[in-house]
């Protein structure tokens, strides 16, 4: 009888845990969900912001996401604005299923200055560099130029005279007489004026305030020393020949807000390996280390790591796209091209180009009055997987490479 109650009430006992633990992981199950992505939200369907640039899944708010046949996201909506001491966050959402995706944006350098010039969040206090000249302008003052020797490097503080600096003017510090290497441009500034730092052969660095939306023409030509450049977010056009001659130039990246692009940007960058415009830009895109025009499928500049995308995103290689890219010995042309503009490629040292139609297909291509000139026989190949018997030029690709038959 003793062992029947002692029996009965481990039974008991084991069906109370085991309710309490089903209810218990009920509830865990009802406080975490997990997105698409990986990442566990809560029940609301929003996420905890990652990581800087990482994007992150909400939960959708009709079918799951991949019953969508096809995300297409509007804008992107600025849920908590970033400052100094946090980060902030954005959002998009997908017109068709209204799945959502969720960005943290930067709150690095993101200060918010008085007119004294100091951050009324942290405290940081800009100290302008000695020797600038300012002009006075309809919404505050521009750096026009400078009096007598800058130092090396030059910092351009927000508020002068208790007013905003909102713009460096055109050709203030042109073929600089110091050895100008850094230049930090606070995010008042709202535009950079053509020619501003043409030729300052020895800048290396610049610091673009998020708050620059257009960089005038030649802004930074002839930059010889210059080897990279981040487009901040907000920037959004960039004028004829901005960084043409940076021949130390080595990668550029390009934020979503980028809406203008002028011609021969990137002529003559000769070292020039990575060209990257964010996912989120609705104008432009990269491929291959290739700026693209999107909805006009023009190739509007290369560099020598580039490899032209054979998907059909590319029809027309744009002026000026190669140009000055004197190291470039071979290049691969898609069949999908069927136009090459006036000095899209130069060619002095270029010794072979592999087209992927054939010797007809070539012949349709419209080719610029400058270009076509350039262009010979000789070293033009047209692909064909099988060896050929008759003679002629030909290629195809051995391991992923270009190779003559």
């Amino acid at each position: 009888m003793k062992m029947l109650m002692l029996l009965l009430s481990v039974v008991l006992l084991l069906s109370l845990t085991s309710c309490d633990f089903l209810e218990t992981l009920a509830q865990k199950q009802a406080e975490t969900t997990v997105s698409d992505n990986g990442t566990t939200a809560p029940p609301n369907g929003e996420t905890t912001a990652p990581s800087d640039g990482e994007v992150t899944s909400s939960t959708p708010s009709v079918d799951k996401p991949e019953d969508c046949e096809g995300h297409d996201f509007g804008e992107w909506i600025e849920l908590e604005a970033p400052s100094c001491v946090a980060d902030g966050v954005k959002k998009h959402i997908c017109r068709n299923c209204e799945y959502e995706e969720r960005r943290v944006i930067s709150g690095e350098n993101k200060h918010t200055y008085s007119t004294n010039n100091k951050c009324i969040l942290c405290e940081r206090e800009i100290i302008a560099s000695a020797g600038l000249v300012y002009k006075e302008v309809d919404d505050g003052y521009e750096v026009s130029g400078y009096d007598g020797n800058l130092p090396t490097e030059v910092v351009i503080a927000p508020y002068y005279n208790g007013k905003p600096v909102v713009g460096i003017g055109s050709m203030a510090f042109v073929l600089c007489r110091t050895p100008l290497i850094s230049i930090e441009i606070p995010s008042g500034v709202t535009s950079i004026g053509d020619m501003a730092f043409y030729g300052c052969e020895s800048l290396t660095n610049v610091i673009i305030g998020d708050g620059v939306m257009n960089i005038d023409n030649y802004a930074f030509a002839g930059c010889t020393s210059l080897t990279s450049i981040t487009i901040p977010n907000g920037m959004m056009g960039i004028g004829e020949g901005v960084f043409s001659g940076c021949t130390s130039l080595t990668d550029i990246k390009i934020s979503d807000s980028v809406t203008s692009i002028g011609k021969g940007v990137f002529s003559s960058c000769a070292n020039l390996t990575s060209i990257i415009v964010d996912a989120g830009n609705t104008v432009y895109h990269s491929a291959g280390n290739c700026l693209i025009e999107t909805e006009s499928k023009i190739l509007l500049f290369g560099c020598k790591s580039s490899i032209i995308p054979n998907d059909g995103s590319v029809t027309r290689i744009g002026e000026f796209a190669f140009y000055g890219f004197n190291i470039l010995t071979d290049i691969v042309i898609p069949d999908s091209v069927t136009r090459i503009d006036d000095s899209a490629i130069s060619w002095s040292s270029l010794t072979s180009v592999y087209y992927g139609g054939t010797a007809e297909d070539w012949s349709k291509i419209s080719i610029g009055d400058v270009t076509y000139k350039l262009f010979g026989t000789d070293y033009i190949y047209y692909y064909t997987e099988i060896e050929p018997t008759e003679d002629g030029n030909y290629w195809h690709y051995v391991d992923g490479v270009p190779t003559k038959w």
